[in-house]
């Protein structure tokens, strides 16, 4: 076994009842049912989003870049697959660029979530494959560097495993386990009846919770004055 330079090919792939259920959940809803443990940090979307994407995660380890391991997880993918892609956060290259984003969004992959930097903005952006990256940088990365494919991989602060759950919008991206994605769907649509009954509060320009909010500052030492 090579550590640090080899690919994984069988992937246990989600149920698509699961992914369709967390495909109707908001980020930042999953975002508050999971106190945060599932939501990425730090990353952007690059162009537009078209609406609310969910689907099952290729990982693939970069700490050098690598052109040619990228290619090699690239050739895992199948639709409605989401490639994550772990450089560490690395400034010093871009890892995706304009002519692959085409490419990727034609096979129908659903979204590609980088924990790094791509490049070619513009054209990202025109072929309408939805991207998610810390920034954007010119620099083109190595093609020859080791990496691993389908291995458990750090994302946004977030692990995510070969055959996580992904669900990227407007808001950001989220990663949840297979086996928690029944769970996050029911709190998330408790968290959506909670939502309905503050409606009529709200129609009035009223604020729910403010007595509670109003208690829990002061029982730890808010001073009120005037």
């Amino acid at each position: 076994m090579s550590i640090g330079f080899r690919v994984y090919e069988k992937v246990e792939r989600a149920p698509a009842a699961l992914v369709k259920r967390l495909a109707e959940c908001d980020t930042a809803d999953i975002a508050d049912v999971t106190r945060q443990a599932a939501t990425m940090r730090g990353l952007h979307r690059i162009g537009n989003v078209p609406g609310r994407i969910a689907g099952t995660a290729i990982t693939v380890s970069l700490p050098l870049g690598g052109v040619n391991m990228l290619k090699m997880a690239m050739a895992q993918l199948r639709k409605g697959d989401v490639l994550v892609v772990s450089t560490r956060g690395s400034a010093d290259f871009a890892m995706f660029g304009g002519l692959l984003a085409g490419g990727m969004h034609k096979r129908g992959v659903a979204a590609m979530v980088v924990d790094g930097y791509v490049r070619d903005a513009d054209e990202i952006a025109e072929s309408g494959f939805p991207m998610f990256a810390r920034g954007v940088v010119p620099n083109a990365c190595l093609a020859d560097a080791p990496g691993e494919v389908n291995v458990p991989i750090a994302c946004g602060g977030v692990v995510v495993f070969p055959g996580s759950i992904i669900v990227a919008d407007t808001n950001g991206v989220a990663c949840v386990q297979a086996a928690d994605a029944a769970y996050v769907a029911d709190k998330v649509a408790e968290l959506h009846g909670k939502h309905v009954e503050w409606g009529p509060l709200l129609a009035k320009g009223e604020f729910p919770g403010m007595d509670s909010a109003r208690k829990a500052v002061t029982d730890q030492g808010c001073a009120f004055i005037g």
